[in-house]
């Protein structure tokens, strides 16, 4: 996916572009009136920081100082106590919002005001002794989330660009993170990383499938962060929603792995009736399409490499028992294993935590959960097994097979990497695996279809 530097990027280069972005006035003699800021006058402080603060951020050749902009800010706010450092984030948080929000000012400015409005703290970091993550600006939450149902309540977004939302979002991502005590500010949060995860979101606003994923990652991550089920109504909206993605054959991959390693994060505490096997059956579908993905994937990336291998001769080596990373028409066999592990280990997240504590699986401890058990404990040996012929190649596959007693090859010093499988083997190796999965995930469903009736 993209960074934001390159979606800003995009954001400046795409579509219509004014003749001339806003540029106001700095006033010179505002920077030795910075003690206003902190005068508790919401006049003088709104005078100072449009004369100062705000004026700087909209001229482009300031656009490569605008994060040590915003990190000034942040640090002058924070040097305020008491009634006087509320007033003046009161009033910085609406003017910076009024900012993201303004349609002739540079998006790039506009980006950095929409995370400006989520960068204060009621209690700064480490003020609490060490460790301590701070208390966010509660307050902010409600105008964040007025900014983003500004564009929710028109068809393509109206004032609030993709970049704007992107901003939005990992505020409330960075706020779920450290914690958000009052139900009700939790509650308005969730109900904007619910918002961004709607189906019909990316359509909606005219965003491209690459954006719309970003933009959803980014939303169940901060859904991710409250490691519950519940948004605090006593539901499992949460779960529903992380199980409707990871069961979706159009959800994106890299949003699939994020709502995985979201349940696997989750705190079951108090639900030992819960009916865990909705969740199971969507686990084995995961399984079944990421391995479908994957597939995909070594198939792009082998067309990829085809191009690139025309345009110079290509890199060869070998080792005693080892292939090359690359070689005549060949995928980079260390990109593909990357994305491989990382889905793999997505999916164990979902079912056992990682280590066997968290997740799915040590929550079904009931006699009538055997059988969902067992599904899980199958996934975790086909994961196994494909770790095993992915680290050790084919010989892994034999039933007598122990790791353990296998000495991995070095891969000499100031060499290329060697590795025991080459991309072409993981595909049909994956290919193979996807009947299991796709049997497993159809006899869960059916079982769980019964049950239903």
């Amino acid at each position: 996916m993209l960074g934001i530097c390159a979606l800003i990027f995009f954001a400046l280069a795409a579509g219509p572009v004014p003749a001339q972005y806003r540029e106001d006035p700095i006033d010179e003699n505002a920077e030795k009136q910075k003690s206003d800021l902190g005068s508790g006058d919401e006049a003088k402080i709104t005078s100072f920081a449009k004369g100062f603060y705000l004026a700087r951020w909209t001229h482009r050749e300031n656009l490569s100082r605008l994060h040590t902009f915003r990190q000034d800010t942040a640090k002058d706010v924070a040097a305020l106590r008491g009634e006087n450092k509320k007033t003046a984030q009161r009033v910085l948080v609406n003017l910076f919002a009024e900012m993201a929000l303004s349609e002739d000012l540079l998006p790039a400015a506009r980006f950095n005001a929409a995370l400006a409005v989520g960068m204060f703290n009621e209690r700064e970091p480490g003020a609490g002794g060490s460790g301590d993550a701070g208390v966010p600006y509660a307050p902010a939450i409600d105008v964040m989330a007025e900014m983003f149902n500004t564009g929710e309540a028109e068809p393509t977004g109206g004032r609030v660009p993709d970049y704007v939302v992107l901003a939005l979002l990992i505020n409330l991502g960075d706020y779920a993170a450290v914690g958000i005590p009052d139900a009700a500010n939790k509650k308005t949060v969730t109900d904007i990383f619910l918002k961004t995860l709607d189906p019909a979101f990316g359509k909606r606003h005219n965003y491209s499938p690459e954006t719309t994923a970003w933009l959803q990652k980014k939303a169940v991550d901060g859904l991710a962060a409250f490691e519950s089920p519940s948004d605090g109504e006593n539901n499992t909206v949460i779960l529903d929603t992380f199980i409707r993605l990871v069961r979706d054959k159009n959800t994106d991959i890299d949003v699939q792995c994020a709502a995985l390693r979201g349940i696997g994060a989750m705190k079951f505490d108090g639900k030992d009736d819960f009916d865990f096997e909705p969740a199971v059956t969507a686990l084995a579908r995961a399984a079944f399409l990421i391995n479908q993905k994957d597939i995909a994937f070594i198939d792009e990336e082998n067309i990829r490499s085809q191009v690139e291998s025309t345009q110079g001769a290509p890199r060869t080596g070998s080792a005693a028992g080892m292939l090359p990373t690359t070689g005549a028409g060949s995928v980079n066999t260390g990109t593909v294993l990357s994305r491989v592990k990382y889905d793999e280990e997505s999916l164990r997240a979902a079912i056992d935590g990682g280590n066997g504590k968290d997740g799915i699986l040590p929550r079904l401890t009931k006699e009538s959960q055997a059988p969902l058990k067992e599904a899980l404990e199958s996934i975790i040996a086909r994961l196994d097994r494909a770790n095993n012929f992915f680290d050790f190649g084919e010989e892994a596959l034999d039933e007598k097979f122990d790791p353990k007693k296998v000495r991995r090859a070095k891969t000499p010093k100031g060499g290329e990497m060697y590795f025991a499988v080459n991309s072409t083997m993981i595909k049909y190796f994956l290919t193979d695996e996807t009947d299991f999965y796709q049997d497993l995930a159809e006899s869960l469903a059916a079982a769980e279809s019964e049950k239903a009736r």
